[in-house]
């Protein structure tokens, strides 16, 4: 089965992001990676966001060590 590429609008509907901070966090290298569609158009593979937001969740008491 093929892992669908969504936009990143999508993906900031999917996380309540902006468009602007799924940039900045990409730009950073804390972001989702990115697929190159074509020269002008990328987009996140859903299985790659999944697992980046797998990657943020904080476990309780992690608070104190932030």
């Amino acid at each position: 089965m093929l892992d669908r590429v969504i936009s990143l609008r999508q993906a900031a509907e999917c996380t309540g992001l902006s468009v602007a901070t799924i940039r900045r966090l990409i730009e950073r290298g804390d972001g989702p990676p990115l697929t190159m569609l074509s020269p002008r158009r990328q987009g996140i593979r859903e299985s790659h966001l999944t697992k980046w937001l797998n990657s943020r969740v904080r476990q309780q008491g992690d608070e104190a060590a932030a």
